[in-house]
């Protein structure tokens, strides 16, 4: 009974691992993907993962580990589509987590691209330098070209066996991470080319907002100061979008929700004021634009 009891407390003591890898919306333009909760006795040793954007795309990627982990930086670094070793076994460049281009089953690997695959690797000496069993694989730079934007993320298994731990066992991740719509109600824009300029977003230009169709340009704070493209600068092309759109407003024929820099639903001599007093000046672009 003693031996029973002994065996009990053993089995609930030992604690229970659920990897978990995830998106996280880090609300400026990037996202990160993370991993949390590995057994330290079976920790990941590759990752293979396949992400795909709706109404977006993936621009740029950054913070990840390079090279062998160790006491001071454990991670995934070790990136075997990418590493160049030269001649003498030594390692000229450690490469980035983006499979080649071309690879099997990737399509761009170009960025930017709504679709990519990327791979992490481990190598390590002795446990001290194992990988953290919870910590960021990378952080992606992301554009929003459409009003419901999602990432998806799986196991990339037909061609790389996704995720797989020390033992030889394979995991599977599936996670997916929907943006929020890019206009809200009581959101502020500060204006970067008019620092004396809060707009706060109401409850009725939210409403016109969703009755235009949820135009991309009112989530662009450059648009606030006329750059109705997303160029990043107010120019003739905006002037003449404007001219186009004058003292029109929706739902009439020919209105732009663009050239409404001050979101009153109507494009008139307050929204002509606002471009000639950034005329040909630079501002925040909106790279999400046309």
């Amino acid at each position: 009974m003693k031996r029973s009891i002994f065996v009990l407390a053993i089995l609930i003591a030992v604690p229970a691992f659920a990897l978990n890898v995830e998106l996280v919306d880090n609300g400026n333009g990037t996202i990160n993907i993370e991993y949390s909760d590995a057994d330290p006795c079976n920790l990941p040793r590759m990752f293979n993962l396949d992400l795909t954007m709706i109404d977006g795309s993936f621009t740029s990627i950054s913070n990840y580990s390079v090279g062998e982990s160790n006491d001071t930086s454990q991670g995934y670094g070790i990136y075997p589509a990418k590493i160049n070793i030269d001649m003498y076994g030594d390692v000229n460049d450690w490469g980035n987590p983006l499979a080649a281009e071309g690879a099997l089953g990737t399509s761009d690997q170009v960025l930017p691209s709504n679709h990519i695959v990327l791979e992490f690797g481990s190598l390590y000496y002795g446990e001290p330098n194992a990988p953290l069993t919870s910590g960021v694989l990378c952080t992606i730079g992301v554009e929003i070209s459409g009003n419901i934007p999602t990432v998806t993320m799986v196991d990339e298994d037909t061609y790389r066996r996704g995720l797989v731990l020390e033992d030889g066992t394979e995991g599977e991740v599936s996670d997916v991470l929907t943006f929020g719509p890019c206009l809200s109600v009581g959101q502020v824009f500060s204006v970067a080319c008019n620092p004396t300029v809060n707009l706060t977003v109401s409850q009725a230009m939210y409403d016109r907002w969703v009755n235009y169709g949820q135009p991309t340009c009112w989530c662009c704070n450059g648009q606030k100061c006329g750059d109705t493209n997303g160029s990043g600068r107010v120019d003739t092309q905006d002037l003449g979008a404007l001219k186009q759109a004058w003292f029109l407003s929706y739902p009439s024929p020919g209105f732009n929700p663009c050239t409404d820099y001050n979101l009153s639903g109507r494009t008139d001599t307050v929204d002509l004021g606002i471009l000639k007093s950034h005329w040909f000046r630079m501002v925040d672009p909106c790279p999400s634009l046309p």
